[in-house]
């Protein structure tokens, strides 16, 4: 009795280990599943673009992580000594070539009835000189005219006067009344883009002041 008992009790552990096993393999089956669809969801949120790679073993919780944004590596700023400038990029048009030629023309100042100061009621003082450089083109080359005129002032600081520019340039472009003509004719007559104008002879200096024109 005793031995059908224990070959009872061993059939039953067998059994019950197969089960177990079965079981087991199966758990292993789905992990491995599960496995799969976390990487294939992983890839889809962080794909390359983002530089996110799944590495470790823990891969199931990254997918339920809200992911940290990796702040860019600061660079020092450079140290500054004491009384030092900073070099700063001077404003305005940039200088026409000084290899061309120039051609200095001195503008006339103004009457004498309107350098009498309101204020003191005498004769303005010329103060300092100012001048303007513009492109013109003079057949079959381009040059530089220099204006120059005198700014008058008073001590007691009204507004300065000095003589208008002549109407034949164009101040803020930089380029003179002859180059624009330059380019008409050669838009119209030579039927060529403003672009290919300059071209026509040899490259034209500061083309870009007179495009803006």
């Amino acid at each position: 009795m005793t031995t059908a008992a224990s070959s009872l009790d061993a059939d039953v552990i067998l059994k019950e280990n197969e089960r177990l096993r079965r079981e087991k393999e199966q758990w292993a089956i789905d992990k491995r599943i599960l496995e799969l669809k976390v990487e294939k969801l992983q890839r889809q949120l962080w794909a390359k673009k983002s530089e996110r790679l799944v590495t470790g073993e823990d891969k199931q919780k990254l997918l339920f992580q809200d992911p940290t944004p990796q702040k860019p590596a600061e660079t020092p700023a450079p140290q500054r000594w004491r009384g030092e400038r900073k070099s700063q990029v001077p404003k305005g048009p940039k200088p026409l070539d000084p290899s061309l030629p120039r051609e200095i023309i001195k503008v006339a100042d103004p009457d004498l009835k309107e350098l009498i100061c309101p204020e003191t009621k005498r004769p303005m003082q010329p103060g300092f000189i100012e001048q303007i450089e513009v492109l013109a083109r003079r057949a079959p080359e381009f040059y530089v005219k220099v204006y120059q005129r005198w700014v008058f002032v008073s001590p007691a600081k009204v507004a300065p006067v000095y003589s208008p520019w002549p109407s034949g340039i164009l101040s803020r472009s930089r380029v003179h009344a002859s180059v624009v003509a330059y380019l008409a004719a050669a838009h119209y007559c030579e039927h060529l883009p403003l672009y290919a104008a300059p071209g026509i002879k040899r490259p034209m200096p500061g083309g870009g002041l007179c495009r803006a024109a």
